[in-house]
């Protein structure tokens, strides 16, 4: 890392940072208080690069991490700061700017997709403590996603809506690498965000920020990475639910299925409205979850009693419903019964679904009428090396299209496991919720509806 020796004298610095000269005439700083800051600083910058270290090392683990940037502020770029932001950093000095100056370790930590900040944040937040318990700042866009906003605050991030688009989630933490506690600052965002975010920086910060010509140039750019993060996000999601391994099913495959849409999808990390059905009761978990925190469970009482989602409209067929399950062992003293059950059904309760008994080792499709089930085709062993697929996540696929309906269960790596394939049916060709029923307790995550 770069390091001066000795701050230049005053008249070379402001000839370096014109734009300081102003902000420090205005201020109430004086020269030789920050020589001291920097003289002091130059001693405390190893400390600070030991952290850095250990810092970084640790974020590597993270799932959903990509590349992590990371720096020591340089020792001149923090004399300049202090002058620009002299408003923010009132009676500083060298005995206080340690704890006043936030970003003295700086880390970038970059991830794919944008709904892979969850995991980072649960990491971040799991493994550091946050200064003075101070919430995440998330930095958003006018305009953006208000599922992903409560998704954000969710997760107790603070929001704050930035003027020129800048997208980032900052935590301040504290770390004790070593004798002393440190603090970083640690910025989580998209690369795209990173690719309009370092353009910004590079043409208008800091002193070309009142430009308006630049902030319009600025902001297409940024809107362009916008719809690039949501289009990287909707492939991988695509790609996860339409294709398995190296496996090319007929339901899943391209040419077969042709491109879908995404009527729904709920990873149960932030709530949506999802309603009990007689006398059955969903609620978030944090006792089990395929990915990120929580899944939904189902709590009490048999089929037929649990709940649903009603979708925003009716959809007819080629559906393609999707998710992952988990059905733990009944332990003494619990009655739920060992099946799980969903189905897309329409306003009457009427639809179809399918009956994965856990006792027997058993699939099944079946209809429902007014909420009760009749079985239309059963089929098929959970192979016996599955221990009847219980305490483990596994990945279901059903689909009805337009004269048939199938299951598909897959293992954790993608193997399946059994399946039904073109059963015929007739009665019911319009849906607007998703049921979920059976015994109980069991979870539920992931879940993807596709249409055609």
């Amino acid at each position: 890392m770069e390091r001066n020796e000795k701050i230049m004298d005053q008249e070379s610095f402001f000839e370096k940072y014109p734009k300081s000269k102003n902000y420090f005439e205005s201020s109430t700083l004086t020269w030789n208080n920050l020589c001291e800051i920097y003289d002091d600083y130059l001693n405390y910058q190893k400390e600070l690069e030991d952290t850095l270290n250990i810092v970084t090392n640790v974020l590597k683990k993270s799932k959903g991490v990509h590349s992590i940037r990371s720096r020591i502020k340089n020792g001149e770029h923090l004399i300049e700061k202090i002058i620009r932001q002299h408003d923010e950093y009132d009676n500083i000095n060298k005995e206080n700017y340690k704890d006043k100056v936030k970003d003295l370790i700086g880390i970038r930590v970059l991830h794919l997709f944008k709904d892979d900040w969850v995991l980072i944040h649960d990491f971040i937040t799991q493994t550091w403590k946050l200064k003075n318990d101070e919430r995440p700042t998330a930095h958003y866009r006018e305009g953006d996603d208000e599922e992903y906003l409560t998704q954000l605050q969710d997760k107790d991030c603070k929001l704050k809506k930035h003027p020129a688009g800048y997208r980032s989630i900052h935590y301040i933490i504290e770390s004790q690498g070593m004798k002393n506690i440190h603090i970083a600052e640690i910025q989580v965002r998209t690369i795209f965000e990173e690719a309009w975010s370092e353009i910004d920086h590079n043409i208008r910060y800091p002193y070309h920020t009142d430009d308006k010509q630049l902030l319009k140039y600025s902001s297409h750019i940024n809107r362009i990475a916008g719809v690039a993060d949501e289009m990287a996000t909707f492939i991988k999601y695509y790609i996860d639910r339409m294709y398995t391994s190296s496996i090319k099913e007929p339901r899943l495959h391209l040419e077969a299925t042709g491109f879908t849409n995404v009527i729904f999808h709920d990873n149960f990390e932030s709530k949506k409205e999802w309603c009990d059905f007689k006398n059955g009761k969903l609620e978030y978990s944090s006792e089990q979850a395929y990915e990120g925190k929580y899944s939904l469970k189902k709590t009490s009482h048999n089929d037929p009693n649990g709940g649903f989602y009603k979708l925003d409209r009716h959809y007819d067929p080629k559906l393609i419903f999707t998710g992952y399950l988990y059905r733990p062992q009944i332990t003494d003293g619990e009655k739920g019964g060992l099946a799980d059950r969903l189905s897309l059904l329409n306003e009457n309760n009427n639809g179809y679904g399918f009956f994965i008994n856990h006792k027997r080792g058993k699939i099944s499709i079946e209809s429902r009428t007014a909420s009760k089930a009749t079985i239309i085709s059963a089929n098929n062993d959970i192979p016996p090396e599955y221990e009847l697929l219980l305490d483990q996540w596994f990945n279901f696929k059903f689909i009805i299209s337009n004269e048939f309906v199938s299951l598909y269960l897959y293992d954790k790596i993608d193997k399946r496991i059994a399946s039904l394939e073109n059963v015929s049916y007739s009665d019911y060709k319009s849906f607007d919720r998703i049921g979920i029923h059976g015994g109980y307790p069991y979870y539920i995550d992931k879940i993807f509806l596709y249409y055609e």
